[in-house]
């Protein structure tokens, strides 16, 4: 997504709508808090704001109108043997993303 826009999947490809805005930020916290103070609408991805979409807290407005699915890679440095606590992260991540794709089938 573009600063100050819209973008949405309408089955073929992404549009993007430019918008005005009166804040910027570059990350989904500072997007959250922002709107969490009333500040406007934003678009996230879903993840990080469902536990406040489930408190009634934010409410999704334009379900049609969702962003393409975001791919999730996690980097680290190539070793023949991974250290234990890179692989418990790797698997507690893919477990917790597993669940949450799973709720919203």
């Amino acid at each position: 997504m573009r600063n100050g826009g819209f973008d949405y999947f309408d089955g073929k490809e992404t549009v993007e709508i430019a918008m005005k805005c009166s804040i910027v930020v570059n990350n989904v916290e500072a997007y959250r808090a922002a709107c969490l103070a009333g500040l406007g609408l934003i678009q996230v991805p879903r993840l990080p704001v469902q536990s406040f979409i489930d408190r009634g807290l934010l409410v999704e407005i334009l379900p049609k109108f969702r962003m393409e699915p975001t791919p999730i890679t996690l980097l680290y440095p190539h070793r023949r043997n991974q250290p234990t606590r890179v692989q418990i992260f790797m698997t507690w991540l893919t477990e917790t993303i597993q669940r949450f794709l799973e709720q919203r089938t």
